[in-house]
């Protein structure tokens, strides 16, 4: 009997260690995490990743998204595979950099790809309304950018005519 007394002290002795030991590594963890997003011009390695999971890697896209445009919608993809929770989250930030190229580059696919990735976030996460009103806007700058309008003389002057999106926008 006063050997299974001194098992059972032992065994709750070490539950209540490896418990504070955890909590002192999570703590810890936390406190790396923090120091991380507290360095705006830090993008996550793999190192990082690993440890932090799939927040880091959106951090990581997040923070690409203002350097690279290609390299962030590959990372938010990458997002968008490795992450239920985060996915509408990647999606909506993938279609705003689509409609950004968009806008820039007067392409009506991308309005379409980028309406596309909103829904796709509106899928995951039906009461984002952040991309309930992008996806709108979206829509209103596809449909804005299908008329079409006969160019000029000028304008046509030694290339084809496509329509596309209007300058105005």
């Amino acid at each position: 009997m006063k050997i299974t007394i001194k098992i059972f002290k032992i065994s709750i002795f070490l539950s209540i260690f490896i418990a504070v030991a955890y909590v002192v590594l999570w703590v810890k963890n936390k406190e790396l995490w923090n120091d991380i997003l507290e360095e705006k011009n830090y993008i996550p390695d793999d190192d990082d990743i690993y440890k932090f999971g799939n927040e880091a890697r959106f951090l990581k896209a997040h923070r690409l998204s203002r350097r690279n445009a290609s390299e962030a919608k590959k990372a938010f993809e990458m997002v968008m595979c490795e992450s239920k929770e985060m996915k509408a989250y990647a999606s909506y930030n993938v279609a705003n950099i689509l409609m950004e190229e968009a806008i820039k580059e007067r392409k009506v696919y991308l309005f379409e790809m980028a309406i596309d990735s909103y829904k796709l976030a509106l899928r995951e996460k039906p009461d984002f309304w952040l991309a309930k009103y992008n996806l709108e806007l979206a829509k209103k700058l596809l449909q804005k950018s299908q008329i079409v309008v006969p160019p000029t003389k000028y304008e046509n002057r030694g290339k084809g005519f496509y329509p596309d999106v209007p300058k105005d926008i």
